[in-house]
C-alpha cells in the first residue's frame, strides 16, 4: 500500500484494474478446476460402487450355479454346467442391472453436490464451443432450463427438436431414456450425463470458458497466417525444413493455408 501511494491516479487505477482482471481470470480457472475434480471424484466413487456390486453379484451367481450343478448331477451324472477355458464356472451376465443401479446412485449423490459447482462456473464466465459441435452446451442449456423441476422425467425436446445426445456413449444414452416413456429423459441421470461430459470437454479443450486462462479457447490464441507467414522463410532456413511439401517452395504470406494447392 505504501508503494501504491506513490503512483499517480491514472496509473493507480490502471494497475488496480489489471489486478482485478487477473484475479477474475484465476477465479474462473479455479472454479472450473474444482468442478472437473468434483466430477472425477464422484465418477470414481461410482465405479468403485459398481465394482463392489459386480463382485457381490458374481458371488451370488457362483452359488446359484453351484447349487444348479448339484441338482443336475443328482438327475444326470453328466456335468452340464458351462465352464471357461480354465475350468471355472461361467457366470450369467449381470452388467445391465449393475449399470442401472450405479447410474441411479451416481445421479442421486451428485445432483446436490454439483449444483453449487455448476452455478459457480456458470456465473464466473460463459461457456463456448471450440468447434462447431455444440451438443454438450445444448444439453447443458436444456438441463439448466429444468434445474428447478421436481418431476422425475423431463421432455427431450430442445428448441422444438429432440435433443441430440450423440456425444455420449450408448450406455449413457440408454440410462437417461426409458422405453416406457418415449420422448422423456430421466432428469437426475440426464444431469449426471451433462456434468460428466462437460467436465470431459473442459479437460480436452473442446469447451472453453470466456475470460479464462487455463480453460480459454486455444484456437483464438494461435497467431494467424498474416502474422506468422512472413517468418516462415527464416524458420525454415534455421531448421533446414522445406516451407511446403514441395521442397524449396515457400508459400506466400497472403495465403491462409501453407500447404500447396
Amino acid at each position: 500500500m505504501a508503494e501504491l501511494r506513490d503512483y499517480e491516479t491514472g496509473k493507480l487505477i490502471a494497475l488496480l484494474a489489471c489486478l482485478v482482471h487477473a484475479a477474475r481470470r484465476r477465479a474462473r480457472d479455479d472454479l472450473a478446476e474444482m468442478f472437473c475434480r468434483r466430477v472425477a471424484t464422484k465418477l470414481k466413487n461410482a465405479k468403485d460402487e459398481l465394482e463392489e456390486i459386480r463382485k457381490q453379484q458374481q458371488a451370488l451367481v457362483e452359488r446359484m450355479i453351484g447349487t444348479y450343478r448339484t441338482v443336475l448331477e443328482r438327475i444326470d451324472p453328466a456335468d452340464r454346467v458351462p465352464r471357461g477355458p480354465d475350468g471355472a464356472l461361467v457366470p450369467f451376465p449381470a452388467g445391465k442391472k449393475a449399470r442401472r443401479k450405479a447410474a441411479r446412485e451416481l445421479a442421486a449423490k451428485r445432483a446436490a453436490a454439483l449444483a453449487m459447482a455448476q452455478k459457480a462456473v456458470l456465473t464466473s464466465g460463459s461457456f463456448e464451443a471450440v468447434s462447431e459441435d455444440r451438443r454438450v452446451l445444448d444439453a447443458l442449456a436444456h438441463a439448466r432450463a429444468h434445474q428447478s423441476a421436481t418431476r422425475e422425467y423431463v421432455s427431450e425436446l430442445y428448441e422444438g427438436q429432440p435433443l441430440d445426445l450423440g456425444f455420449a456413449s450408448q450406455n449413457w444414452q440408454r440410462a437417461v431414456r426409458d422405453r416406457k416413456r418415449p420422448g422423456m429423459l430421466d432428469r437426475r441421470r440426464f444431469e449426471t450425463l451433462v456434468f460428466t461430459y462437460l467436465a470431459e470437454h473442459l479437460r480436452t479443450g473442446d469447451v472453453a470458458i470466456t475470460g479464462s486462462d487455463t480453460f480459454a479457447n486455444g484456437l483464438e490464441q494461435l497467431p494467424d497466417w498474416e502474422e506468422c507467414g512472413p517468418k516462415l522463410a527464416q524458420l525454415c532456413e534455421e531448421t533446414g525444413l522445406p516451407g511446403s511439401s514441395r521442397s524449396g517452395q515457400i508459400p506466400e504470406a497472403g495465403r491462409t493455408d501453407p500447404r500447396p494447392g
